[in-house]
């Protein structure tokens, strides 16, 4: 359908959506600028792993986050947010490591 046929609701609608979706857009690109700058102004690898947890459960709209490191042939617990702290901390006590191929390069969100 050309836009000379669409409603002016359906041209509105539409309208909103593109919208959405360049505010979503510049939301991620000055999250990546703060990010970079942060990361360039950072002392260690641990500063930067969190910023990175951190950025990436806001940007997601995730509760938590977190990494896990490989370790030889197993995957340690690594960065997290504060709110996944507790989880990885249980988690931990149950089973202190996985196996490389197990959950390995997993990632997983919703919006």
């Amino acid at each position: 359908m050309d836009d000379q046929q669409k409603t002016k609701k359906q041209l509105l609608e539409e309208l909103q959506q593109e919208r959405s979706l360049v505010k979503c857009e510049r939301e991620r690109s000055m999250a990546l600028k703060e990010v970079s700058n942060k990361v360039a102004a950072a002392h260690d690898t641990d500063e930067v792993l969190g910023l990175i947890v951190n950025e990436a459960a806001r940007l997601l709209g995730a509760p938590a986050a977190w990494l896990r490191f490989l370790d030889g042939n197993v995957m340690i617990p690594g960065a997290t947010t504060k709110s996944g702290a507790a989880y990885i901390e249980e988690h931990s006590r149950i089973r202190p490591t996985l196996p490389r191929n197990e959950h390995c390069g997993t990632f997983s969100g919703s919006r």
